[in-house]
């Protein structure tokens, strides 16, 4: 067992840069893909809970 350190991030820092990203000045922090990705895996952890079976990627 391990102590692991939280992310120094603040969900904040999302809208600032989803405002500045439509005002053209930034690239999106998290993109479609990533977003999509993470849904993906949340409702992949879910259908494992479910059948108590790891499912591949």
């Amino acid at each position: 067992e391990r102590r692991i350190p939280s992310a120094g991030c603040d969900y904040r820092d999302y809208y600032a840069n989803l405002r500045d990203k439509l005002l053209g000045k930034a690239s999106l922090a998290v993109t479609p893909e990533w977003a999509i990705n993470v849904m993906r895996l949340l409702e992949m952890a879910r259908a494992s809970s479910e059948k108590a079976c790891t499912i591949p990627w």
